[in-house]
């Protein structure tokens, strides 16, 4: 096999000494050019083993450049170097170019070198997986391709959320310090009170996104689900009471379950978000309801049941309700249901979306329930 050879893109000729002088006596050969286009055609009769590109360039951009190195060779490491931590950025290089590892200026010196270490390594396991009969080693690699730009996604996603939520938590503790105080008339008050609900609104949606990003560990206890439902309908209390929603509550008679606290505190945190969303203006009906089950095949359930009395949705929309990232409202991430459905398949339940037309929706989970314990 050929020398580990490293090429790295950057116009700015300060960069490239600097790495230049870092990386003399390396275990690898390294080559800096100053611009995408002297990078491809030096690609085009040469193989190197990693590719650090600047983001910003003149001509072609960075995510531009790696997507052309991936299309000539998949099995090159590819690394963007980059002043800018911008969401669009980072997630365009992931998506279209496959970064394998996205690094901002300054760097830390021993940092990078394990970087390309690690790229090292991977081109060569990479590289010698074509020496090697049978398509499932192929089909393996491209799942674990996969799998890492899952990965990088997820982990920006999560510090993205974290860093937003916590302005917007404060947000909303200030909102309802100065609700409390006086001297406001009534239409400075609704208009404090949208904002609070807009700024409330903004947290679930995170939240929510940071459990799709990377769900916690579940941590399953004998837990009452009357208690969850209780305790998370105190959050909504305030804005059920302003709007004028009619609740009915039946959870009674119900045994207690093997559930994850946080999680199921998500999940039904969710369901009542999405029932208050479905109706708009003031009143309406919402009921939450469970009961167990006992099915033919003698497996025992709890089903919990949360509905309003919405438009409802169509056929098509009922479908694809709890598909990440579907959603027919503007202010929505489309992440509540199917956030719901997983925790309710991570405790081995189910989730069903009962609506017709104009006739409201039901959401129903299934959680289950010890034999025996459901009559």
């Amino acid at each position: 096999m050929d020398d580990p050879m490293v090429l790295c893109v950057d116009d700015d000729e300060a960069v490239i000494r600097s790495l230049e002088r870092e990386f003399r006596g390396a275990p690898f050969s390294f080559v800096g050019l100053h611009s995408a286009q002297e990078g491809l055609d030096y690609l085009a009769d040469k193989r190197v083993s990693v590719v650090v590109s600047d983001h910003r360039m003149p001509g072609m951009q960075g995510v531009e450049f790696l997507e052309a190195v991936r299309q000539r060779d998949p099995d090159t490491f590819r690394v963007m170097l980059t002043a800018y931590g911008d969401v669009e950025t980072v997630s365009s290089a992931v998506n279209r170019a496959g970064i394998h590892r996205i690094v901002t200026k300054p760097w830390d010196r021993d940092a990078l070198m394990q970087i390309l270490q690690q790229g090292l390594d991977h081109a060569r396991r990479t590289r010698a997986r074509t020496d090697l009969p049978g398509r499932w080693l192929a089909a393996a690699y491209q799942s674990l391709c996969r799998k890492e730009t899952t990965a990088v996604q997820s982990r920006l996603l999560r510090g993205v959320v974290l860093e937003a939520l916590g302005p917007l938590s404060a947000a909303v503790s200030k909102v309802a310090e100065v609700e409390r105080g006086d001297g406001m008339d009534e239409t400075d008050r609704w208009r404090l009170e949208m904002a609070r609900g807009k700024v409330e609104l903004g947290v679930r949606i995170l939240k929510a996104l940071l459990w799709f990003s990377a769900p916690e560990a579940s941590r399953k206890e004998l837990t009452d689900i009357r208690a969850i439902v209780t305790h998370t309908l105190a959050l909504y209390a305030h804005e059920i009471k302003r709007r004028g929603v009619h609740l009915h509550l039946d959870v009674n008679g119900v045994p207690a379950l093997q559930l994850d606290r946080r999680g199921m505190a998500q999940l039904v945190a969710n369901l009542i978000g999405n029932a208050m969303d479905a109706m708009s203006g003031a009143g309406g009906r919402i009921w939450i309801g469970a009961s167990p089950v006992r099915c033919a095949d003698g497996s025992s359930w709890v089903e919990v049941r949360v509905g309003d009395s919405g438009r409802g949705m169509t056929e098509a929309e009922r479908r694809k309700a709890a598909v990440p990232f579907y959603t027919t409202k503007p202010e929505a991430a489309g992440v509540g249901l199917s956030v719901c459905k997983r925790i309710a398949q991570d405790h081995g339940g189910s989730l069903e979306i009962r609506s017709r037309g104009d006739k409201g929706t039901e959401v129903a989970v299934r959680l289950p329930a010890p034999r025996g314990d459901v009559s």
